[in-house]
């Protein structure tokens, strides 16, 4: 039997395919309605969309930050810490933080600050570790 099958040669029960897969009636009759094709693909699509999903993207490669240097402006008369605060350098160049602490000037004309990092002076101010 030729017909309906896509070439496939019926012998009893077992159909035999053009290439040479031996199906069962139930599953050839699926297949001449076509519902075979279209499970297949939608297994498929299931099965690329899941492989898809479950596999674990390739870590994004970090590069590492440089910290950056925090400054302290000149602004006219008064120097702008790195978080906004303004203050009034006294005579000799440092100033008293609003917490209190003392950041005093060294010869070379560096600031000084409590933690004994040097604030070293530029062009616009000051540049900080």
């Amino acid at each position: 039997m030729m017909g309906g099958h896509g070439g496939a040669v019926r012998d009893g029960r077992w159909i035999k395919s053009r290439s040479g897969i031996l199906l069962t009636c139930t599953i050839a009759e699926i297949w001449q309605n076509e519902t075979m094709t279209k499970f297949s693909a939608a297994a498929l699509l299931i099965a690329f969309t899941i492989a898809g999903c479950a596999a674990p993207r390739p870590p994004v490669p970090q590069t590492p930050e440089t910290p950056r240097a925090k400054r302290i402006i000149r602004d006219g008369g008064q120097l702008v810490l790195p978080d906004g605060t303004r203050v009034t350098p006294d005579a000799t160049g440092g100033f008293t933080l609003p917490n209190g602490d003392q950041v005093r000037r060294d010869r070379a004309g560096a600031l000084v600050l409590k933690t004994g990092a040097r604030c070293v002076p530029d062009s616009t101010g000051y540049t900080c570790p």
